[in-house]
Order: structure tokens, then C-alpha cells, then sequence
């Protein structure tokens, strides 16, 4: 049914996970592209009725060559119902919108994989907000806080620089 909708015909591979967000937890805009993804899907296990106002919303977004201009669709989660979306890295930007309340989005999510796709890596242009080279760390008020949690070595900035390094590198 879904191979006739979309005119995609789908190999043998089905990949599935699950999704559980919690007040706080949220997804940042992304595409699914990667390999032989073709249609991605997710099958809704909340409570019902879903609630705006709880956030937790499927958001797609809009493009213009390849880039993301704005949200154009907001789809809430509703007990079971099957959201499908052709994965196509110049078009399905989405991403799911913070949960406020004291509720649990459970999903269960994945793609049907096809031949007819080879998504490649795509070169991913630099930032064009760069941090400042010295930037200060971390507030002095945080200090006495972060310290009940990290060893105190890494707050030498000596230290703290070499680390970051490591990370650029």
C-alpha cells in the first residue's frame, strides 16, 4: 500500500526503534537521509487525547534549496495513527517540538529502506557564528555548583583549552 502511494518499491530491510519523550526532552530539526532510507514512518502509543499544550509536535519545515525557512506543518500526537514522509534530503526537515508537561511521548518509528535510494554524506558548510577563541567557560557563580560534579582539574583553563582542542581537532 505504502510502495503504491509513494511509487517507491521497498527491499526486504525494515528498520524500528522506539521513542519515549519526557517533559524537557525535544529532537532539533534534522533530515532522516542516510543510505537507503525511503520512507520514514512513525506509529503514535500516547495518551489520549494528546494536548497542545503539552508541546511534543512532529514539526516539518520548509525549504528552499535545501534550506530550512520556516515551520509549515505541526502534526500532534494521536493514539494510534501512522505518520509517513518520503525521506528526501532537500525537502523533510523536521524535528519534535519540546514536551511542557509531566507526560510521556511514546512512539514506535523507523523507515522502509529501498534499492531506488543511496542518500550520500553531505558536506555540511561551517558555522557562520564562530565562538570567540578565548571564551570564558563557565560563570564564576557556577563554580562552587560544578565542582560537586567534575573534578577540579578541569577547571584550570589551561587544561579546559587542551580539552577543547582535542575536540576541534
Amino acid at each position: 500500500m505504502l510502495s503504491d502511494h509513494y511509487n517507491i518499491e521497498f527491499n526486504k530491510k525494515v528498520t524500528v526503534s522506539g521513542s519515549m519523550y519526557r517533559e524537557g526532552d525535544f529532537l532539533l530539526c534534522h533530515d532522516d537521509a542516510s543510505d537507503d532510507r525511503a520512507i520514514a514512518f512513525i506509529l503514535y502509543l500516547t495518551e489520549e487525547p494528546w494536548l497542545k499544550t503539552w508541546g511534543g509536535s512532529l514539526d516539518l519545515f520548509q525549504t528552499i534549496d535545501s534550506e530550512v525557512t520556516h515551520r509549515k506543518k505541526s502534526i500532534y500526537p494521536r493514539f494510534n495513527s501512522l505518520v509517513c514522509f518520503k525521506v528526501d534530503p532537500n525537502v523533510t526537515y523536521h524535528q519534535v517540538s519540546e514536551i511542557t508537561s509531566n507526560v510521556e511521548r511514546l512512539s514506535i518509528n523507523g523507515w522502509f529502506h529501498s534499492d531506488m535510494f543511496k542518500h550520500e554524506p553531505k558536506l555540511i558548510a561551517e558555522p557562520k557564528v564562530s565562538l570567540a577563541k578565548h571564551m570564558k567557560f563557565y560563570s564564576i557563580g557556577a563554580h562552587s555548583y560544578l565542582t560537586e560534579f567534575i573534578n577540579h582539574n578541569f577547571f584550570d583553563q589551561k587544561l579546559m583549552s587542551n580539552v577543547q582542542q582535542e575536540f576541534i581537532n
